[in-house]
């Protein structure tokens, strides 16, 4: 069962995620992490209002919860998730929500992977 969730990423996507996870369960513990967070006060004082904790720094957001979402621009996706795999422990699931090519895809799967993180691609390229 999943009690902790934890972003990485605060912005529309992330947050509208937060709104709909908050809405299906109030008792879910929700921490949130973004580079903008204080560059911007007002998306601070947004995921308050969400009841999602706006945490300093990444670590904070990811070391703990049992499921990570990433929301983060698509040329950062492989560099976030190495980052990720040195906090992150043997068992959390990794949500990939990042716009990207199937070979970032690969390579943010394969940076989690020895970690024991298990990963999930939740955006994946549309194929005609």
């Amino acid at each position: 069962m999943i009690k902790h969730v934890g972003f990485i990423g605060f912005g529309e996507a992330g947050s509208n995620f937060s709104a709909g996870l908050r809405e299906a369960n109030p008792a879910l513990k929700i921490t949130a992490y973004d580079i903008r967070f204080p560059l911007e006060p007002a998306l601070q004082t947004k995921a308050a209002a969400l009841g999602v904790t706006a945490v300093g720094a990444v670590d904070a957001s990811i070391a703990e919860p049992d499921l990570v979402f990433s929301f983060v621009v698509a040329k950062a996706s492989v560099t976030v998730a190495e980052a990720s795999a040195k906090v992150m422990r043997a068992g959390q699931i990794y949500a990939d929500c990042n716009s990207s090519s199937p070979q970032m895809k690969q390579q943010v799967a394969a940076a989690l992977e020895g970690a024991g993180v298990k990963m999930v691609d939740c955006a994946g390229p549309m194929v005609a």
